[in-house]
């Protein structure tokens, strides 16, 4: 295959992902605009959420690069509790096993026509006996071990994807709220229908909403991966690294006791529930020495402070502003749909008006009443 039939090959799949994304932005021909008041609710929370998901992202990030600069490390040792299992006990759950048998019988009417009945019935074939433990921890001792928290929570990536989230919600809202008032006030109005846009009017806003998208999921991804690889490099050259040594307890995997086995039965369990056989509960319990106190040993390791690096945040920032570049051409294709209905609505109420019938002494003066105003 030629380079040039390549090209062609790519540059018609394009469009044709290009035209698929514009009709479904900009809907059917009388989906966007001026029409009734679903659509109306549709268009301003559809724009509303698609703006919001940009403004708010975009805040964000902004604000999550300023947290990350004034962020700092602190140390906490966490205190731990070291409990003992004991077996006290077991719960039973009881699934009754329903068998389902339905018929379908065709009859037929006296005018011919046939048609048909199902009849169901149910029976109860049998039960299922399902066990767990019932445990009970007794605290034998405590410990503690390091841990190094930041003192921001907050990062660009994580206050990028907060801050869209928090964004579109509120645009959808803000949006639903402003087309529930307009239709409100204008419900006594008659209703208004914008005319379908003639068919190169509407390629031409399917192509601009198809490219918008496009161009700001490619755009978006582009600058998400820069500013997470920024993001994350600024993780790496704050990140400390420290070593420390704690005690933990010494466990093993400790035999408690049995409880009854799950099984099947015919009947309702009238009878002992160990007649099915037993299984063994086996825990992580503390080993302890004879006076009853846990046996300790000790553990090191190294804690690293940084969340993540430039490679992982410029793969997660890309993907964060793939989604806020898609909802900024959204937000275009919609609003270019809405603006291109309003001239064809404007025309159609200035045609309805030049042919209203004039009120009487409100029509413009012929020539024989200038001449004789004259």
């Amino acid at each position: 295959m030629k380079l040039s039939e390549i090209r062609t090959a790519v540059t018609d799949r394009l469009n044709s992902v290009r035209d698929w994304i514009g009709e479904n932005v900009i809907g059917d021909d009388r989906d966007y605009g001026t029409g009734g008041t679903d659509r109306r609710m549709r268009d301003y929370a559809v724009l509303g959420g698609a703006a919001g998901t940009v403004v708010g992202g975009a805040a964000g990030t902004a604000l999550g690069f300023q947290a990350q600069a004034a962020d700092a490390i602190r140390e906490e040792w966490v205190p731990r509790s070291i409990d003992d299992p004991t077996l006290t006990g077991y719960h039973e759950s009881i699934t009754p096993d329903i068998e389902r048998t339905c018929t379908t019988e065709w009859h037929t009417d006296s005018n011919g026509n046939r048609y048909s009945t199902e009849t169901c019935t149910e029976r109860t074939r049998g039960y299922w006996h399902n066990f767990s433990p019932r445990i009970e921890h007794t605290k034998v001792g405590e410990y503690t071990e390091p841990r190094f928290v930041h003192g921001s929570f907050w990062e660009p990536l994580g206050a990028g994807v907060a801050g869209a989230l928090l964004g579109g919600v509120t645009g959808v809202a803000l949006g639903a709220g402003i087309a529930a008032l307009r239709n409100s006030l204008e419900k006594d109005e008659p209703p208004k229908q914008a005319p379908p846009l003639d068919k190169e009017r509407r390629e031409e806003v399917r192509n601009l909403a198809g490219n918008a998208v496009l161009g700001g999921a490619v755009v978006g991804a582009g600058a998400g991966a820069v500013l997470g690889a920024v993001a994350g490099g600024r993780e790496m050259a704050a990140q400390e690294v420290h070593s420390r040594t704690w005690s933990v307890p010494v466990t093993e995997r400790r035999y408690l006791g049995d409880i009854p086995a799950d099984h099947y039965d015919w009947f309702y369990p009238w009878h002992d529930d160990w007649s099915h056989g037993r299984s063994a509960v086996h825990r992580e319990a503390p080993v302890l020495a004879r006076d009853g106190t846990p046996q300790m040993r000790d553990v090191s390791g190294t804690f690293e402070t940084g969340r993540y690096g430039p490679v992982a945040g410029g793969i997660l920032g890309g993907m964060i502003g793939a989604g806020v570049g898609v909802a900024s051409g959204v937000a275009v294709g919609v609003a270019a749909r809405m603006l291109a209905d309003r001239p064809s609505a404007s025309r159609e109420a200035a045609e309805e008006t030049a042919g209203a019938p004039l009120e009487t002494g409100q029509g413009p003066a012929t020539a024989e009443e200038e001449t004789s105003q004259a």
